[in-house]
């Protein structure tokens, strides 16, 4: 019995390797969305010619949309985006959106396919944009240091 309880932990724990590990990183000041970092996909982030600053690293951001969001009433559910942020400038960018209905249906994606450092707007202080680019960087120099 010790065995077998043994071997489907094994077995739990080498699903989960490399799955997202979603961290709640709190409301938006309109409480309208959850928002929540993918701190397994936190990472330094290079991008030769566009991006060569060792400040750079990136991450999945998840939104889920609550009672009262713009997106709700068109059967918008949650989203997931990719972000590249710069540590220094505590700055982001999101090049990548996917935005997901209640059933999992994909209602709209889109991608920008160029962009520089330009495109990297200030997060305000006390503000759901500094949190996503402070814990992408936290979460960044801890996954490189493993």
């Amino acid at each position: 019995m010790k065995k077998l309880l043994a071997m489907m932990l094994a077995g739990a724990a080498s699903v989960s390797a490399g799955a997202a590990h979603w961290v709640d990183l709190g409301k938006s000041a309109e409480e309208d969305i959850q928002t929540f970092i993918d701190i397994e996909s936190a990472r330094k982030y290079y991008d030769e010619p566009f991006f060569s600053s060792e400040s750079y690293s990136s991450a999945f951001i998840r939104y889920d949309y609550l009672k009262g969001h713009r997106l709700k009433p068109l059967g918008g559910s949650y989203s997931y985006n990719f972000y590249i942020v710069d540590c220094d400038k505590i700055s982001l960018f999101s090049p990548s959106t996917v935005i997901y209905g209640s059933k999992n249906e994909v209602l709209m994606n889109s991608n920008e396919k160029h962009f520089t450092s330009r495109s990297l707007t200030k997060a305000y202080p006390d503000t759901v944009g500094e949190r996503i680019v402070r814990n992408i960087c936290a979460y960044s120099m801890i996954n490189d240091l493993i």
